[in-house]
């Protein structure tokens, strides 16, 4: 891909699905830099929240996916701490969303803390994609639609 070309993206479907790919954690260090840029350095807290919140997203698709009720307070929980934002200058070679959830959880400062930070924004950012999808799909009736 030439550096003229823009990279699509990321989006909570595409983590899902690459997420059945990471049998160990150097891939989903590889596709985390493939979405940021760069390879990052975050500590394992942070990778296990990231990859805890893939498998609650994927645990409640499958229960709005088979017309049960959807449990939401998890997710109203993670919302509060995110800021929803419109990013005009996107970072080049980073593939986050123009409109991208912020944290004030981190702090800035040395490369680990910086990492943790991105990995929270794109967490963060993949769960208030999917709570738009899963809120339209339950506004909509469209429960068993097909995902």
């Amino acid at each position: 891909m030439s550096e003229k070309t823009k990279k699509q993206a990321v989006t909570w479907f595409e983590a899902l699905n690459e997420q059945v790919e990471w049998s160990d954690p150097s891939l989903t260090l590889n596709w985390l830099a493939n979405v940021f840029g760069f390879q990052l350095q975050p500590n394992s807290v942070s990778l296990q929240r990231f990859i805890a919140s893939l498998r609650m997203m994927r645990l409640h698709l499958g229960t709005a996916h088979f017309e049960k009720s959807v449990e939401l307070s998890w997710l109203n929980d993670e919302l509060k701490l995110c800021s929803p934002r419109l990013d005009a200058k996107p970072t080049p070679k980073s593939r986050l969303p123009a409109f991208r959830a912020d944290s004030a959880t981190y702090e800035s400062g040395n490369s680990e803390s910086k990492s943790d930070m991105l990995i929270e924004q794109l967490r963060l950012t993949l769960l208030l994609q999917f709570a738009e999808f899963i809120g339209g799909t339950i506004s909509s009736g469209a429960e068993n639609s097909p995902l």
